[in-house]
């Protein structure tokens, strides 16, 4: 497929009539009419994007209460442990047995509302990053509509292509437009208690 598509696209710049060389040089910032391709670099119209910015600065934000907040709670299990262990020859093996189940049980809880906060870190990002990316397609699909467009390629896997064809920009100023930010669900639970 990649041969296929390298071949497409040489091919299409020698229907043109034209090299890649010094003659060239005017053509690539001008749009190619009637090409039927358009090409958008996905990976990068996503990160230069305000809603994919402003996600990245949520995650960031609740990243940071959720380190402090387990970061305490590690801090306290071992205090608690060394405490525990200081007072063992003070307790009698049952008292002793017992308060080191506690102890444990409450690891076993921080470590599973760690990975619960893992989680709901990622699941944010995820649904986030959807909501840009649904957006996103519906904004390409617009342009490659208004331009008679046939084919939309993913810059990724162009080997070479005019700068005429390349719509990149144009993506990241309407995606702004119709989606500057988006709020993140479900990170609020990360300030809470476990």
């Amino acid at each position: 497929m990649g041969k296929l598509l390298a071949a497409l696209i040489l091919g299409l710049a020698c229907w043109q009539g034209a090299s890649f060389g010094v003659g060239r040089a005017q053509a690539q910032d001008a749009p190619i009419a009637a090409s039927g391709i358009i090409v958008v670099d996905f990976q990068a119209a996503l990160r230069r994007s305000s809603a994919a910015q402003s996600i990245q600065q949520q995650i960031d934000a609740a990243r940071d209460v959720y380190q402090e907040r387990f970061g305490a709670m590690e801090t306290d299990l071992r205090e608690e442990e060394l405490a525990l262990s200081e007072a063992r020859d003070d307790l009698s093996e049952e008292e002793f047995a017992e308060r080191r189940r506690e102890l444990e049980q409450r690891v076993l809880d921080a470590q599973r509302a760690v990975q619960e906060g893992r989680g709901a870190l990622d699941q944010a990002m995820a649904n986030g990053m959807g909501q840009v990316r649904s957006v996103m397609f519906e904004v390409i699909a617009a342009i490659a509509d208004a331009e008679d467009a046939l084919i939309v390629l993913d810059k990724a896997h162009v080997i070479l292509v005019s700068q005429g064809l390349d719509r990149t920009d144009l993506v990241v100023e309407r995606l702004n437009e119709r989606l500057p930010s988006v709020e993140l669900t479900g990170l609020d639970d990360l300030a809470g208690d476990p």
